[in-house]
């Protein structure tokens, strides 16, 4: 195996190295400031949302039977207008 016609080496520089370099870039750009920062913006928007709607949370019967009404004149104003 001394004298070998090289074809690992070749393969690894012209193949391998520049699939590192490309998957690397992937890895670091697209899935980190990409995809990663798109799953925590949306975590982030849900617990925004959350604490927004913790405030109609009230524990009240009658609170909730307001927002009952309110839906139901909203389903109705809808099925009028359609």
């Amino acid at each position: 195996m001394e004298h070998k016609w090289w074809v690992d080496e070749l393969y690894t520089a012209v193949v391998l190295n520049p699939l590192k370099a490309v998957a690397g870039f992937f890895s670091s750009t697209i899935d980190l400031k990409g995809i990663d920062a798109a799953g925590s913006g949306l975590a982030k928007g849900t617990t925004s949302l959350g604490n927004w709607l913790r405030r109609f949370q009230n524990g009240f019967a009658r609170t909730y039977a307001l927002w009952m009404l309110l839906g139901l004149v909203a389903m109705l104003t809808f099925l009028v207008l359609k």
